[in-house]
């Protein structure tokens, strides 16, 4: 099974839930007392990274190559 695109316009909770090692690379860019608020999950991931400063290029870069190769 393929994980989902991701984009900007993903909730964070899509990215938790769908994304193999998204909470670990998520919790590199935002605290996990933030990624255990029901408020944070909520949120898009472009909102989020405007609220806390982060980088949603680089972002984005590092939830693509943390996802499993499609071919293992």
């Amino acid at each position: 099974m393929d994980t989902p695109r991701l984009n900007e316009t993903r909730l964070i909770s899509e990215i938790l839930d769908l994304h193999p090692r998204g909470r670990e690379t998520l919790r590199k860019y935002f605290d996990e007392k933030y990624l255990k608020k029901g408020s944070m999950r909520i949120l898009s991931l472009n909102l989020a990274c405007i609220l806390h400063g982060v980088n949603i290029a680089r972002l984005l870069d590092d939830l693509e190559r943390a996802q499993p190769d499609k071919g293992a």
